[in-house]
Formats: C-alpha cells, structure tokens, sequence
C-alpha cells in the first residue's frame, strides 16, 4: 500500500502541473496503465 501512496502522491505533483482536461484523460487512462505495469 505504502508503494501505491507514493506513487499517487507523486501523480498528484504532476496533476497540479497539467491543465484539467489532461487530468481527466491522466486520471482515467494513466493511472489503469501505471496500476497494470505495477501488478506485471
């Protein structure tokens, strides 16, 4: 658990960077790939 709470952490710096329609699309799609490559 600790491993996925710092890996969102680190994706939450990165939201704040990016514009809103491209934290929806980061959100949906990115996350469901980083949590596939983790679980591989």
């Amino acid at each position: 658990m600790a491993h996925i709470k710092s890996c969102l952490r680190a994706n939450r710096t990165s939201i704040s960077v990016a514009s809103k329609g491209q934290y929806k699309y980061h959100k949906r799609h990115g996350l469901r790939e980083k949590f596939e490559r983790m679980s591989k």
